[in-house]
């Protein structure tokens, strides 16, 4: 229960101390972040998912039709039936939509990168400019006091403030990842 208690203190409380102070602007970049990081993580979960279909359809093509969403597949798509008649255009076209997924499930991984990477700069300005702003408008002979060295020297640490909220979304990330491998193994051996 303590390591519970520990995790909760290090990745959720943390986050939400400071998504709470952040303004509204933010607060909403931060959630369309995650927005973006959960589809990242189900194009990730597909991308894995897709390189097993693809050891499948080459290794034992005839154990795909025991899929219940292969037959409906066809039914959608008649020609898609009638293409993948011969298992080697049927490992080529599972080879092509893997090839695809990969680099979609990259491109996607350089955009929220990006993201991010912006997500962290807005939250390290805000932080400059909160805590400069508190120093400039505090009492004079709070600006004599030793304690102004500690305003710049946090002042000098607010990008890391940005970082370490990015590194707790990458957590995040991971552990959606995670859960979504696990569900998709608990769902596809059932046994």
């Amino acid at each position: 229960m303590l390591v519970l208690q520990k995790l909760r203190e290090k990745f959720i409380d943390d986050f939400l101390r400071v998504y709470a102070i952040m303004p509204i602007r933010i607060r909403r970049r931060i959630l369309v972040a995650f927005f973006y990081i959960v589809i990242l993580a189900g194009l990730e979960v597909l991308s894995i998912l897709s390189l097993s279909f693809l050891a499948l359809s080459i290794a034992a093509p005839e154990r795909l039709a025991e899929f219940s969403f292969i037959p409906r597949l066809f039914s959608l798509f008649p020609g898609l039936a009638v293409l993948c008649a011969d298992p080697r255009q049927f490992a080529l076209i599972a080879s092509s939509a893997v090839v695809v997924l990969t680099l979609t499930k990259n491109a996607m991984s350089a955009f929220v990168g990006l993201v991010a990477a912006r997500l962290g700069e807005a939250i390290s300005l805000f932080a400059g400019e909160t805590l400069f702003r508190h120093y400039l408008y505090s009492p004079y002979i709070d600006h004599l006091a030793g304690d102004s060295g500690a305003v710049f020297q946090a002042l000098s640490w607010r990008g890391q403030l940005g970082g370490m909220v990015i590194s707790i979304m990458m957590v995040y990330t991971y552990a959606v990842i995670s859960l979504g491998l696990f569900l998709a193994l608990v769902t596809a051996t059932p046994e």
